[in-house]
Order: C-alpha cells, then structure tokens, then sequence
C-alpha cells in the first residue's frame, strides 16, 4: 500500500519552521493527539465534547486514538466543541 507523505511544520522556535514528512496514518495520530490535549485542557470529556460536536462519543474517541480519518465539517464541529479555531487543531503539539 503506497503511503503519501504530508508536510507539516515542526513547532516554531523563533525562526522559520522546518517542514517534517508524515504519512497520513502519522496525521491522524498527530491530530487525534491534538485534539485529546485540547480536551483534557479543558476539563471535558469525550462524551461532553460529542454532545457539542452533535456527534457520537465513539467518533470522538476514534479521532483521538488516529483511527478515525473526519471529513473538514467534523472537524470544524469538534473545534467549536473546544472552543478553539479549526486552525489550531493543525498547530504542533509542544
């Protein structure tokens, strides 16, 4: 199975950001990190953001642990579940 690499910038330092490979499987790992650190930051739980996100808690916990591949709208429901810009699911995790 060909895998596709997707650039993603490496986490600012202060000077331009270098641009790592990762395939899509790494992305949706990546992302369903995101989004778990978002939540916990918050204080919610998966099944609190499924409710604002007008989805079911077992899609959010399959987009936490990468297995799930959401379309655009998921995931601007989840971001606005979060409270927090589409943009910044996409931000490097520190």
């Amino acid at each position: 199975m060909l895998q596709r690499k997707i650039h993603l910038p490496k986490a600012q330092t202060g000077e331009q950001a270098e641009r790592v490979p990762m395939t899509a499987v790494e992305f949706q790992k990546a992302l369903g990190k995101r989004v778990k650190t978002l939540r916990e930051k918050r204080k919610l739980t998966q099944a609190e953001v499924a409710k604002r996100a007008a989805m079911d808690r077992t899609e959010v916990c399959k987009l936490e642990a990468g297995t799930h591949n959401p379309q655009l709208q998921t995931l601007r429901r989840v971001a606005r579940a979060l409270e927090v810009s589409l943009s910044k699911l996409f931000e490097p995790l520190k």
